[in-house]
């Protein structure tokens, strides 16, 4: 597969690289779910010829434990991270800005410095990250005593609002980390930015003030602290070489501030700044430091085709996402998912509908046996007095469903019986003659199928 090619792993979609180093990628992320929520991320990813080390994969999955201790607006967010077959990757924040080393690269192509004041700012803003991780405490509330070991201009991140974030702490030191080294001695971190001591093997939060100092020399002065053609070289200057003010290298710098800076690279460790939230105070109290709006400004004007190339890859990724198709990678759990889901709503609407069927037939019976008793009259119900020989049963000794057997049939006004002795009703006196009675009425009911007779009303 193409390494830009878009590829699933997990709930993740890796699209085109940001950026490549030694042990890892950067590629643009998007992470997407069922319901609908989406999210730009940035997603780091093992080498394939590393991922099958296990001292890599175990100082990877460390770099996320650790990371994820660490909430501070000046540091990268550690999102996830993912171990599927062959690949390992770090899911972090997505940020839409450039690193301090593509802004020193843009200045030295135009052949400028960066302003003391927007400087001051971005590492100001860094130094409060470096202190959050060194801050940073366990489950159980201990402090991990966490050094990040590889501060460097391509570390600290700027983005498009102005805020600087600390990234990257794969060979961060700490209380409990699972894997310290890939190798028993070996340096970590990049020899330009290691404090002495670190090339000895000794760390503490003074040897992260110490690179957070060279950093800022090298953005006020726009060259090069500690250089050299090979690594035996740049680190002998890293042990021995004077460390010049900018000043001296006819840099308009406040002299405050190079108090601060000069400090901050002391050889030995007790002479610098105990912490690195101590030196950013001291930065602040040397000069008038930017606003994070001006830092934004000023980063708009030199890298505007820069910015705006990033948001244009942005935006095409989240419009193919977007799209069913770009969510192939995870298509047939998805189309499975799907099937499944679509086979249970069939099942239930087909348990809706045979439902509702038989309560419509039931309805129909209902008014059918409304129907049948409304065509008996009223007076059918009536029966013949006490004096008369047939006698009706009981409603209760018939069957369920059947109507009473059919009695003489019931008599008009004008011949009811007498009344029999006791009784306290007496013949009404308003007779009217009888009505004659026509053939139809011989039998006066009908008989239906079920055998149930039913009086005809014309013959009473």
């Amino acid at each position: 597969m193409p390494a830009d090619e878009p590829s699933h792993i997990g709930r993740y979609t890796l699209h085109g690289a940001i950026a490549r180093g030694g042990m890892a990628t950067i590629h643009y992320g998007r992470f997407t779910n069922d319901v609908g929520f989406a999210r730009t991320v940035a997603i780091k990813r093992l080498l394939p010829e590393l991922a099958v080390d296990p001292g890599f994969v175990t100082m990877f999955v460390d770099e996320a434990r650790l990371a994820a201790r660490i909430q501070h607006p000046n540091v990268v967010q550690t999102l996830d991270v993912i171990r599927e077959g062959s690949e390992v990757l770090l899911v972090l924040e997505y940020v839409h800005g450039a690193s301090v080393g593509r802004i020193q690269r843009t200045l030295a192509e135009r052949g400028e410095r960066m302003p003391p004041a927007i400087a001051a700012a971005i590492v100001v803003g860094a130094l409060h990250g470096v202190h959050a991780a060194h801050e940073a405490r366990d489950e159980r509330g201990e402090l991990l005593e966490l050094i990040h070991r590889d501060l460097s201009p391509d570390n600290i991140l700027v983005d498009e609002s102005g805020i600087a974030r600390v990234a990257d702490f794969g060979v961060a030191k700490a209380r409990g980390r699972l894997q310290q080294a890939t190798q028993p001695g070996g340096l970590k971190g990049k020899l330009r930015y290691m404090a002495p001591e670190q090339v000895h093997g000794n760390t503490s939060r003074r040897s992260d003030v110490f690179a957070m100092g060279v950093v800022l020399w090298e953005m006020l002065v726009g060259a090069r602290l500690f250089d050299g053609s090979y690594d035996g070289e740049i680190l002998a200057a890293v042990l021995t070489a004077r460390v010049p003010r900018p000043s001296a290298r006819r840099v308009k710098v406040p002299p405050a501030l190079e108090d601060v800076l000069v400090k901050s690279l002391a050889r030995m460790p007790v002479a610098r700044h105990a912490t690195a939230l101590d030196m950013a105070i001291a930065i602040e109290s040397s000069i008038t430091v930017a606003s994070a709006s001006e830092v934004a400004s000023w980063l708009h004007e030199l890298l505007a085709e820069t910015l705006e190339a990033q948001h244009r890859e942005v935006a095409a990724i989240e419009r193919a996402e977007g799209e069913p198709s770009a969510r192939s990678g995870d298509a047939p759990e998805h189309r499975a998912r799907t099937r499944d889901e679509e086979s249970l709503v069939q099942r239930r609407r087909g348990l809706v509908s045979a439902a509702l069927a038989g309560g419509v037939v039931l309805v129909l019976l209902v008014l059918a046996a409304m129907a049948g008793r409304d065509e008996t009259p009223a007076q059918g119900a009536a029966t013949t007095s006490s004096a008369s020989p047939a006698r009706t049963p009981s409603p209760s000794s018939l069957p369920v469903g059947s109507e009473l057997p059919a009695s003489e049939p019931p008599l008009d006004e004008a011949t009811s019986q007498p009344t029999p002795a006791g009784s306290t009703n007496r013949p009404r006196t308003d007779r009217r003659p009888r009505r004659p009675r026509s053939t139809a009425c011989d039998p006066p009911f009908t008989i239906d199928s079920q055998g149930v007779r039913t009086w005809k009303r014309q013959c009473f």
